[in-house]
């Protein structure tokens, strides 16, 4: 009996080792991205760490996912990354801190919802956005002096400095009349900023590449401490 309480015992202390440490540093990971994701919905935070690694404030793996999250001018649908490589500030006595992350990647995905939200911000009125593989079509009322227009632009994301997404439209129409080039930049604001933009999150990340298809956009990052 005493023997089996031994095993018992060293089979505890096993687990214990084993997955304490990633229980451990979940929740203030979790508070964290919370806070500097500043996530509409319930950040998901899966860490992989032991021992010696937080010793030397150090976890091995961290696979977050969470919904709502600003970026830039834009909530994004849903984001989801894999760190490699965490450096800490600290893990015990105090607010966790990251410092640097060796790898990783990162997909954030822009639904139409998304976009419709980020145009009504703008002062579009009745806001429409579909998005299919070959770019995104925008249609709502918009206020140029003291017109009030029906608007219909078309066009593509661009990547510019691996950080941000910026709108280039290909066309544009306001009551079903073309809009000249030159016109466009000054009645679309929103093409002269980026809409989206992966500056402020806790990570620095750079964009790989983007791909449309019906109803969303998702970007694919590098993430790294080196990056972009």
């Amino acid at each position: 009996m005493r023997a089996l309480w031994l095993l018992i015992l060293i089979a505890l202390v096993a687990v214990v080792g084993f997955w304490g440490p990633s229980w451990l540093v979940q929740r203030p990971i979790a508070a964290l991205l919370q806070e500097r994701l500043q996530a509409a919905g319930e950040i998901s935070v899966r860490a992989r760490a032991s021992l010696p690694g937080l010793v030397r404030r150090r976890i091995e793996r961290v696979d977050v996912s969470a919904i709502g999250v600003r970026v830039g001018d834009v909530v994004a649908e849903r984001f989801s990354a894999t760190l490699h490589g965490i450096t800490v500030t600290q893990v015990f006595g105090g607010p966790l801190g990251l410092t640097g992350v060796e790898s990783g990647t990162a997909e954030l995905t822009v639904g139409q919802a998304d976009l419709e939200r980020f145009l009504r911000d703008r002062g579009v009125g009745s806001p429409s956005v579909a998005i299919d593989a070959s770019g995104v079509t925008a249609t709502g009322d918009v206020r140029v002096g003291p017109v009030l227009a029906s608007a219909r632009v078309r066009g593509q994301f661009a990547v510019i400095e691996k950080t941000d997404l910026y709108f280039r439209p290909e066309s544009f129409e306001m009551n079903g009349v073309a809009v000249p080039g030159p016109l466009i930049a000054g009645i679309l604001g929103a093409t002269t900023q980026p809409i989206v933009t992966l500056r402020g999150l806790p990570v620095p990340m750079a964009i790989e590449r983007i791909t449309s298809a019906p109803g969303r956009i998702t970007v694919f990052a590098r993430i790294g401490t080196s990056s972009p």
